[in-house]
């Protein structure tokens, strides 16, 4: 029995860290940072016994289930058309398959469907269409998919443009433990940019991104404690331990 696994296209990548925060006191202009191109890569199956270790054989293993209707099957074989393994890159083959299983309901090909349409691969682009797919994708629990809302609605890139509403699509994919998600959410706490303005929740979400390695995250956040007392920041420090609870709850 084939297991749906995570296609881990990274569109939307946030890396504000790079640029230093402004001194406290200054008028921030808000703006995400630059974004990644979509990078495809395809998880190892948990049923890998059953799947044969040459991506070529693969491709061939997966073809007749693929045409029976299998959805993971179909995920499974849009991704290495996508990424080219073990076959030729073709993106106009690969955007049906991702789509029949996006349309079977399998949250992972809703998300990546909606990268294709968004970035133009095998497909129209279409903003619009790749929100309704990340929308999908998000109500199941995808929080690449919460991302790449959050950057939808920041920039007004095929639904409304929505601060308040990007901070919250941050704020989902941040609590399923996307980092990048949890880096622009201490961002926008920092800035008070779509949520009230707090330097406890900025500190925060960047050293929650921290401890999961990002180096931009702990540089923040170091910039960040400068301003806070000590008390604050031992409030900073609780505040961040509540909030990785609820990130440990998640399913």
């Amino acid at each position: 029995m084939l297991v749906a696994l995570p296609l881990l296209m990274a569109a939307g990548i946030a890396y504000v860290a790079t640029r230093p925060a402004p001194p406290s006191g200054t008028t921030t202009t808000f703006d995400l940072p630059r974004r990644a191109a979509a990078e495809i890569a395809l998880s190892p199956s948990p049923a890998a016994a059953l799947e044969p270790d040459d991506p070529a054989q693969l491709a061939l293993w997966l073809a007749p289930r693929a045409d029976a209707g299998n959805a993971v099957a179909q995920y499974r074989l849009g991704a290495l058309y996508a990424l080219g393994k073990g076959i030729d890159q073709d993106y106009a083959r690969a955007a049906p398959l991702l789509r029949a299983a996006a349309e079977s309901g399998l949250a992972e090909a809703q998300f990546d469907y909606g990268v294709l349409c968004e970035n133009g691969y095998g497909v129209p682009r279409d903003a619009a269409v790749a929100a309704a797919w990340y929308g999908k994708a998000a109500a199941q629990g995808n929080g690449e998919a919460a991302l790449n809302l959050g950057y939808a609605a920041a920039r007004g890139n095929g639904i409304a443009r929505d601060i308040a509403a990007a901070a919250r699509w941050f704020r989902q994919a941040a609590e399923r433990g996307v980092v990048d998600a949890q880096y622009n959410l201490g961002f926008l706490y920092e800035h008070g940019q779509g949520v009230t303005q707090s330097a406890i929740d900025g500190y925060a979400w960047y050293a929650i991104a921290a401890a999961r390695g990002d180096d931009g995250a702990r540089r923040a956040a170091e910039h960040l404690a400068k301003d806070l007392s000590g008390k604050q920041l031992e409030s900073a420090e609780t505040r961040k331990a509540e909030l990785e609870q609820a990130i440990k709850a998640e399913p």
